[in-house]
C-alpha cells in the first residue's frame, strides 16, 4: 500500500521490507496477565488499544457494541486521544457505560499485559492505515482480530484465515465480524494460532532487520 502510493508520486522503484514485531516479547507462550485487568469464564474482552482520534474509527467499534448488547462481553478501550470524552458520551448514550472501560495509554509490557488479558482484538480504522504496528502486536501475540479493510491491513491479514477483514465505516459490518468470533471461540482461537503464525513467519522483527541491513549492504561502493 505504501509503496502504491510512493510509486503515484516519485519516479523511483520501490522495495517493500516490513516492519517487523518484537515476536519474542509479544508471545502467549508462558505469560499470565496477573497484573492487569482480568476476564471472567465468562466474559469475553474485545480490546482496541490506539489512539483516540477520528480516523482510526473507535465510534464505529462503540456503535457496533450497541448492536450486540445481548451478548456475553466487556470491552476495554486503551489509549488517549482528542476523541476520548466524545466516545465515553457516545458509550454512554449507548447505556454501555458499565460494560465499556476507558484506560489510559500503556507502555510497551502495559499493552502485552492487555493483550494477554483479551479475547479479541479490534482494528476499526476508516482512514489511511499504511501499517499498523499494534496489529502486528496483536498478531504476534496469537489474538484473534477483527480489522477493516484499510490501508495495509489486507496485506497482513488474510481474511479467514488469521483474521477476519470487514468494510470501514460501517458498525453493522463490525458487529457481524464480532458476533462470528463470539459464536465460535475455537475457531476464534485457530484464526489467533494462525495469526501467530503469520507474524513469526512474515513479520518477525529479526528478519525484517536482516532485510534492511542486507539493502544497505547492497548500496555500499564496491572496492
Amino acid at each position: 500500500f505504501a509503496r502504491r502510493d510512493l510509486t503515484a508520486r516519485y519516479p523511483v522503484e520501490a522495495e517493500v521490507i516490513p516492519t517487523g514485531v518484537d515476536t519474542g516479547f509479544f508471545s502467549p507462550e508462558g505469560l499470565e496477565a496477573q497484573s492487569g485487568p482480568q476476564a471472567s469464564a465468562s466474559q469475553p474482552v474485545l480490546l482496541y488499544f490506539g489512539r483516540l482520534v477520528g480516523w482510526k474509527g473507535v465510534k464505529h467499534f462503540i456503535e457496533a457494541l450497541a448492536l450486540l448488547r445481548e451478548q456475553q462481553w466487556e470491552a476495554r478501550i486503551v489509549g488517549d486521544g482528542p476523541q476520548r470524552q466524545e466516545l465515553a458520551d457516545l458509550a454512554t448514550k449507548h447505556d454501555l457505560s458499565s460494560r465499556v472501560a476507558f484506560l489510559p495509554a500503556e507502555s510497551r509490557e502495559g499493552i502485552r499485559r492487555h493483550l494477554a488479558a483479551s479475547s479479541l482484538v479490534v482494528f476499526p480504522s476508516v482512514g489511511v492505515e499504511t501499517f499498523s504496528n499494534a496489529l502486528l502486536e496483536a498478531m504476534s501475540m496469537g489474538k484473534a482480530i477483527v480489522a477493516t479493510r484499510s490501508g495495509g491491513f489486507p496485506e497482513a491479514l488474510t481474511d479467514g484465515h488469521d483474521g477476519l477483514l470487514v468494510e470501514p465505516g460501517s458498525p453493522q459490518a463490525l458487529a457481524d465480524g464480532l458476533r462470528r468470533h463470539l459464536a465460535a471461540p475455537p475457531w476464534s482461537r485457530q484464526l489467533g494460532m494462525a495469526a501467530r503464525t503469520t507474524a513469526m513467519q512474515r513479520f518477525d522483527a529479526e528478519k525484517s532487520f536482516g532485510r534492511v541491513e542486507a539493502l544497505f549492504r547492497s548500496l555500499l561502493p564496491t572496492e
